[in-house]
């Protein structure tokens, strides 16, 4: 049997109500960025209603912990047509938390720029495949602090966080080691095998059981389990937004 066919409403209406109940949330703000509208699931996820944010600047929504370069960046992408990256946001109750932001430049049927369109995916929905409460958290302030810039060994202890790997290496585009976590006598083994190297020649230096690699937007990163054989799916899917977001310094 056929599914009954319910005619749609005018489209206008619809779009409206599309916009409202899609489950990511959704901000439209002026061009200055004062927030004119903000769906359900944008009130829901940062805790404000909506009488709270319309007529707020939209930074009201915006961690402190990311750089100003970031913050140039972002606007000036915007205003040129629309900006894609992990920023690190905050809830009405101060509470800090990773997304996805994607932005958009609004334009008129004149090409007159009219306001902004602001897309926000909680990227702490990516560790989802666990009911293991605590490492979901742990894997958040890992994900957090490796966008707030940290470098270094920092950024190494960040993501042996996250993905519950024994010994993590981070190196700069010119191969050399720029952080490390783990035994120290590993150290000097690692950094002999700067990025990009084949995880299992490593892997089979150090009697690893799992690996893991990548490139990052400046450098790279190797990550190896001593204790697992296979790395679980939540490790990877924190490892690969991880590598998204890190940037490690020349």
């Amino acid at each position: 049997m056929r599914p009954h066919v319910v005619p749609l409403p005018p489209i206008a209406e619809f779009a409206a109500r599309c916009a409202y109940e899609v489950d990511e949330a959704l901000i439209w703000t002026d061009l200055a960025g004062s927030m004119a509208w903000a769906n359900r699931r944008a009130q829901a996820l940062f805790g404000y209603s909506e009488a709270e944010l319309l007529g707020k600047p939209v930074m009201m929504l915006y961690s402190a912990a990311n750089s100003p370069a970031l913050s140039k960046e972002i606007v000036d992408a915007t205003l040129a047509g629309g900006w894609r990256g992990d920023i690190l946001n905050v809830t009405k109750e101060g509470v800090e938390f990773p997304c996805q932001m994607t932005t958009t430049l609004i334009r008129d049927d004149a090409g007159t720029p009219i306001g902004i369109a602001g897309v926000l995916v909680d990227l702490r929905r990516l560790w989802g495949g666990t009911t293991d409460e605590a490492r979901e958290a742990a894997g958040g302030r890992a994900l957090c602090a490796i966008i707030g810039g940290v470098e270094g060994d920092a950024a190494a202890e960040a993501i042996a966080e996250g993905t519950g790997m024994d010994v993590v290496g981070v190196f700069d585009d010119e191969g050399r080691m720029a952080g490390y976590r783990g035994d120290p006598f590993l150290r000097e083994v690692v950094a002999r095998h700067p990025f990009p190297q084949t995880e299992g020649a490593l892997a089979m230096e150090l009697g690893a059981k799992g690996a893991l690699q990548g490139k990052a937007k400046r450098g790279g990163v190797v990550a190896l389990s001593v204790d697992s054989k296979v790395v679980a799916e939540p490790a990877k899917v924190f490892f690969r937004a991880a590598l998204k977001i890190l940037q490690i310094s020349t």
